[in-house]
């Protein structure tokens, strides 16, 4: 199970990390002086690694229960 999760969220990160979704934030505006494209993909590698370690960390509790 852990490992069709962890193929679910890679392909939706590989979609989130490619060019459309890029384009729609590439627009030259600022949030707080920070450019829109830098504060998405920061966003969104943060969210990357946030969801990994989380079913990893699940999944690695239930299997040391199971032992």
């Amino acid at each position: 199970m852990k490992e069709q999760k962890l193929i679910f969220i890679s392909v939706l990160f590989l979609i989130l990390f490619n060019f459309p979704m890029l384009s729609i934030f590439n627009t030259g505006g600022n949030v707080n002086g920070i450019p829109t494209l830098y504060l998405y993909v920061f966003m969104v590698w943060i969210l990357l690694i946030t969801v990994i370690f989380r079913i990893l960390r699940k999944e690695g509790k239930e299997s040391k229960k199971d032992e």
